[in-house]
């Protein structure tokens, strides 16, 4: 039910962080930013170029509007930026119609050539005079008788002057969005005029737009309709939406979003509101209609030529299709061992998540504080308290109709029914209950130290499928050898940076993080149930199979908040349980777990040494080796036993000794799988139910539970080569 609740900007927000943190007093002072110019230097012949902004921060994206002439075309290649540094042009690339251009650290000049057309093609080109605003079209050349599609982008506050939308001989063009015409045999020129709106004229044109999913113009609309007036229900909703759309936009927030760090890695966070909402649609040149690309959209490459070019849909699932395009590729950010490639495949939902996890370690090789401190001023700083304060002024008992474009977009016929629907405060709540939960979780993680040195993670043999014992795997066994990693491990002050208790790693940084996180936590609980309780009342907007089928949620969410407001356990079970008729959220004797709230607010909490038995004055984990042996009656399965001992100091006599790997069972099998033990008494403390397995002792294979990026994977080191006990060697021997 969050999925289908939260709006296509407050998921956005929850799906591309899953772990976070929020302000701390010593970063509330933003830095003074510096601002670049964007210019179009040398201006071209037989055309013109117009830019989306002039003066930006870095991280800003300025689109790219190329007018030809008429009788003049685009010089294929011939768009391209130039930093007023370097000298070095490049490229400007595109983005569905529109080129885009991301600005760095550098004034950028810009500039283009434009040619002849080819014969027996027509061109299209905009009024050069036009005022407050701007408009594109495409496509810019084709033969008579193609569809030409029209954006118009007026400033804020205008909007189109009825009537005015014409050919240079006065033919009219339509105003039915979407804008376009059939292009004539002949070259035109499309003329338009922009003049200021009032209110009323400003809340219609946004939702004209909403209603094509022209979500970046609407949303402009709706934040100018607010300046206007600041107590209408429906203009707070729809602004509200707006503005959290713009700060997923906001070049500090996509800066963190892409989780760049200044290293080569992108998670590409879409520029645009469209591009987030991914579901914008274009008329083709030959009918129909198409897509811009997005996971569940699949590129045709024998339709590459045509103007637009043609995408096709494939399968994808409702859920899904929210996920963002992934591309990363990292250059010599593991210097001086050359690239790291993260494949692309999003086949799963698992896939998707680890590659974002890669994407995490890959662009934060010397820890996440960084990556945290962004995240806190930027995406849940003084703006996100902004919009928040905005929402909270809604109405109590106004009700808004709920635009249908957004209705089918997320599917929430299911939960509304069919027909118009209103909505109001319970769902402005709930979205900023989901949203605060997640600020708190940042909060929360701010608490500690995330500094470590992750460069041996990143190794091109890891791929986007391996469990976390197979990752251990290859770093520790390279390690050994005479490979890329070995400078990493030959001088103590780099095992000193990069092994967990060697290093300050998850010690206690900011304890009043701790108090934050709990105000925040308090908020997003109180705020969730009493959208709940509205759903579940006697005004509920719900359907009653919607209501049979999120009962589970509802009473989660109260036993989270009884459990928190009381100081109490949170009891939970392994998997969240299907939303359908007759799930249900399972009481103190059905759960699996039980998480001590005392426990898990107290700073420190999560530290290693409270997780871990540990040697040489805490500096070191205890390591066991386990018996595992292949039931040769069952094909040849792997069986792992319950016995282990512990490995120490005299055993194994020096690193490269290794198990013989033979059959065997019960005490004849070979210890061939390594584990570090789990201090139990401690994690039934924070547990108090769910890790009372064998007593107070317990190897890690049988107590931890499996890391949730790769759930099919066990956590344990496999023992047939010696990267076990490398790890073991680097913490005594070093």
């Amino acid at each position: 039910m969050v999925k289908k609740l939260i709006s296509a900007l407050g998921l956005c927000l929850l799906g591309a962080f899953l772990f976070t943190n929020c302000p701390n007093p010593a970063m509330q002072q933003i830095d003074p930013k510096t601002t670049y110019s964007v210019r179009v230097f040398p201006p071209p012949q037989h055309g013109s170029i117009t830019l989306s902004q002039e003066r930006v921060q870095q991280g800003t994206n300025v689109f790219v509007y190329v007018n030809p002439d008429p009788g003049y075309v685009l010089l294929d290649g011939s768009l391209i930026s130039q930093s007023e540094i370097d000298g070095n042009p490049s490229g400007i690339p595109k983005d569905g119609e529109k080129y885009q251009l991301s600005i760095t650290q550098y004034n950028v000049a810009v500039t283009a050539s434009f040619v002849p057309k080819v014969p027996g093609t027509y061109t299209v080109s905009v009024d050069p005079s036009l005022t407050h605003g701007k408009m594109y079209a495409y496509p810019l050349a084709a033969p008579s008788g193609t569809p030409v599609r029209l954006v118009l982008l007026p400033d804020a506050g205008y909007d189109l002057v009825p009537g005015s939308l014409t050919l240079e001989d006065g033919t009219p063009v339509s105003e039915v969005l979407p804008f376009g015409f059939t292009l004539p045999s002949r070259d035109v020129t499309v003329i338009v005029q922009f003049e200021e709106k009032g209110y009323e004229a400003l809340l219609a044109s946004a939702d004209k737009y909403l209603n094509v999913g022209e979500y970046d113009t609407a949303a402009s609309f709706y934040k100018e309709a607010y300046k206007k007036n600041q107590t209408d229900p429906k203009t707070i909703l729809y602004s509200t939406f707006a503005e959290l759309g713009g700060l997923l936009i906001d070049p500090d927030v996509r800066s963190t979003l892409s989780m760049t760090a200044g290293y080569e890695a992108s998670f590409n966070a879409p520029g645009t509101i469209d591009g987030w909402m991914c579901d914008t649609e274009y008329v083709a040149a030959g009918g129909g209609t198409w897509y811009s690309n997005w996971p569940g959209v699949t590129y045709d490459t024998a339709a590459e030529n045509k103007n637009p070019p043609l995408y096709v849909h494939t399968t994808h699932t409702t859920e899904d299709v929210v996920f963002p395009q992934i591309s990363l590729r990292g250059s010599n950010f593991v210097t001086p061992f050359g690239d790291f490639h993260i494949s692309q495949q999003k086949a799963t939902r698992q896939k998707f998540f680890n590659i974002l996890f890669w994407s995490l370690i890959a662009s934060n090789p010397n820890g996440f504080n960084g990556l945290l401190e962004k995240v806190n001023r930027y995406v849940f700083g003084a703006q996100f308290e902004a919009i928040a304060a905005r929402a909270a002024s809604f109405p109590a008992n106004a009700r808004v109709p709920l635009n249908n474009r957004l209705k089918e977009r997320f599917g929430l016929e299911d939960i509304y029914g069919s027909g118009p629907t209103e909505i109001g405060k319970a769902e402005l709540d709930y979205i900023f209950a989901n949203l605060r939960a997640v600020k708190a979780i940042f909060e929360y993680l701010t608490v500690y130290d995330w500094a470590i040195d992750l460069r041996p993670w990143l190794t091109s043999e890891i791929h986007v499928d391996d469990g976390l014992d197979q990752i251990l795997h290859k770093i520790f066994s390279q390690a050994a050898s005479n490979d890329k990693h070995k400078e990493y491990w030959k001088t103590p002050s780099t095992v000193a940076n990069i092994l967990p208790f060697k290093n300050s790693f998850l010690h206690v940084r900011d304890t009043k993080s701790m108090d934050r996180a709990r105000v925040d936590f308090s908020k997003a609980l109180q705020m969730a149930n009493d959208s709940m309780a509205h759903w579940y009342g006697a005004s509920s907007n719900f359907t009653a199979a919607a209501q049979a089928e999120h009962q589970w949620a509802k009473d989660g969410l109260a036993a989270a908040k009884t459990a928190f407001d009381g100081n109490g356990v949170f009891y939970f079970p392994k998997k969240l349980p299907k939303s359908e008729a007759g799930a249900v959220w399972p009481n103190e004797a059905a759960a699996d777990y039980g998480l001590s709230v005392v426990e898990f607010f107290r700073p420190g909490a999560l530290s290693l040494t409270n997780f871990f038995t540990t040697e040489l004055g805490g500096r070191a984990p205890s390591l066991f080796k386990v018996k595992w042996y292949e039931d040769s009656s069952n094909s040849y399965a792997a069986v792992i036993t319950d016995q282990y001992e512990l490995v120490t100091a005299s055993e194994p006599s020096g690193r490269d000794a290794i198990e013989t790997n033979v059959n065997g069972t019960g005490n004849s099998a070979p210890y061939r799988i390594y584990s570090f033990e789990m201090n139990t008494a401690y994690i039934k403390q924070l547990f108090p139910k769910g890790f009372t397995q064998f007593g107070e002792k317990a190897p890690l294979y049988k107590v931890f539970p499996t890391i949730p990026l790769w759930p099919i994977r066990p956590t344990y080191f496999i023992g047939t080569n010696i990267s076990a006990l490398n790890l073991y060697y680097y913490y005594h021997w070093r």
